[in-house]
């Protein structure tokens, strides 16, 4: 319970008038957060362990209107699992001989525990050894209280946040035929707010399989039901066939037609990766999304070249493009948002981080290595963001 934090203040020679040191004190040390804080002055003689203080410290101590008592007196009202902390804190205190704040508790009236902090200046005598500590002390148990209640909301809200958003993206096991997929989601690390990021895996006609990645602007209640429905749209275009430039051009079509009002407009960027699994023919498609990473046996991870596009929701009439290709069996593909990665002013998604990682963990076992992407100090993240990963191997 006991905290305490000591400064180097300005040492004051000499045996200055009580009031003048008790106004340095007030103006230099004690900054209160809250005005409902009930707070009193004190001043305790070391070497007569003699405590002067006013009626409120003392009744805040249980000593009714006791104003000169001993240290002991005082220290008789903190609870006994308590009292060697406080003990020791106090001596580093006196031993620093300069500013001090510290947090402990008392037995109040009631018999219930109260949380005090004391803030102050330990003054040296004539001889320059410390001699008297001065200062405040204030009653901090209501505030305390508020703030857990506060803090335990907080972790209540982000735990509602994270599961709304997950129940908006797919449920159990990604399957499709000729593949081993694993994806993870994983919430900001900061603030309340639900992300847009999404991620889906669609069986489509001839055995083609679709993997999707995106990531709608904006972390509130409107994003994340944009998210939803946007993965819903790109999920039914990709089933029904269509090529990849295509289910970009139609869905960029419908969020530009929702984006009527100016002040709610939402954006979005996605990519999109048609395979068969039999061949290994991928054709992609990207809407202003990082580009994926291709991980063949025997070769370096390697960014896969493509038309970037311009996200969802802008152009009406903005055309996708779509690279094709050839991957040999057992090629990973590595599809990410960029919440996981770190920006720079040389390259806006530093997506060589993420190459060195997947070099030096090149791991049969694709849930081990996604959750090393997500942990991995190597490749550090904005903690205001949310991430989506998608990993898929051909067999």
């Amino acid at each position: 319970m006991t905290e305490l934090s000591s400064g180097s203040g300005t040492p004051v020679q000499g045996d200055n008038k009580p009031k003048d040191i008790m106004a340095d004190v007030a103006l230099t040390v004690f900054h209160p957060s809250a005005t409902s804080v009930e707070a009193g002055f004190f001043t305790w003689d070391i070497s007569s362990d003699e405590v002067t203080c006013d009626p409120v410290t003392s009744r805040m101590h249980g000593l009714a209107d006791v104003l000169v008592a001993t240290m002991d007196a005082f220290l008789a009202r903190v609870p006994e699992s308590d009292l060697l902390q406080v003990r020791q804190a106090m001596a580093a205190m006196v031993a620093s001989a300069g500013t001090y704040q510290l947090e402990y508790r008392v037995i109040g009236d009631d018999g219930g525990l109260r949380s005090m902090e004391a803030r102050g200046r330990v003054m040296p005598g004539p001889d320059g050894r410390p001699a008297r500590m001065m200062g405040l002390v204030m009653d901090t148990t209501a505030m305390r209280a508020r703030r857990e209640s506060e803090e335990r909301q907080l972790r209540e809200q982000r735990a509602l946040s994270t599961e709304l958003q997950r129940g908006m993206l797919p449920r159990g096991p990604l399957v499709a035929p000729g593949l081993s997929i694993v994806a993870r989601y994983q919430a900001a690390t900061s603030g309340i707010e639900i992300g847009g990021d999404f991620y889906d895996v669609v069986n489509c006609a001839d055995g083609q399989v679709a993997l999707v990645i995106g990531d709608v602007q904006g972390h509130n209640l409107l994003a994340a039901s944009l998210m939803g429905r946007l993965r819903m749209t790109v999920h039914a275009y990709a089933r029904e066939g269509h090529s990849p430039q295509q289910v970009m051009a139609v869905t960029n079509r419908w969020l530009t037609g929702l984006n009527t009002d100016p002040d709610l407009a939402l954006f979005a960027t996605c990519c999109l990766v048609v395979l068969d699994p039999a061949t290994g023919q991928v054709s992609m498609s990207r809407a202003g999304h990082p580009p994926p990473v291709l991980v063949s046996e025997g070769a370096s991870p390697r960014i896969i070249d493509c038309d970037a596009g311009i996200p969802l929701g802008i152009d009406p009439e903005a055309e996708y493009t779509a690279t094709e290709l050839t991957i040999a069996p057992g090629s990973l593909l590595v599809l990410i948002t960029d919440g996981l990665l770190v920006t720079d002013s040389d390259d806006d998604y530093n997506l060589g981080r993420l190459l060195d990682m997947l070099a030096m963990n090149s791991s049969d076992d694709l849930d081990e290595l996604a959750d090393k992407l997500l942990s991995s100090a190597r490749l550090p993240r904005r903690h205001d963001d949310d991430v989506a990963l998608l990993i898929a191997r051909t067999h």
